[in-house]
């Protein structure tokens, strides 16, 4: 069954867009302008895995962002 989001329902479903190179392993992120982060001691996998688990827990595309970028350097991949 196909189901619409009103704009109500629109506010929970967020999170932001990032960009990883496979190759090389880079990162970047929509609201983080000029950076690109080097993962390192993961692979881009596992690091989609926790940015993923991330989605729709803050309200707005740079919390998204920062919370990712956190939690990457907490676990040392960053």
């Amino acid at each position: 069954m196909k189901m619409e989001i009103n704009e109500n329902e629109l506010d929970m479903v967020n999170g932001g867009n990032y960009y990883i190179n496979k190759n090389n392993l880079k990162l970047a992120f929509t609201t983080i302008k000029g950076v690109a982060f080097q993962l390192k001691n993961c692979t881009a996998n596992q690091a989609m895995d926790v940015m993923d688990a991330l989605i729709g827990k803050y309200n707005t595309t740079e919390e998204y962002d920062q919370a990712c970028v956190n939690a990457l350097k907490a676990k040392g991949w960053l």
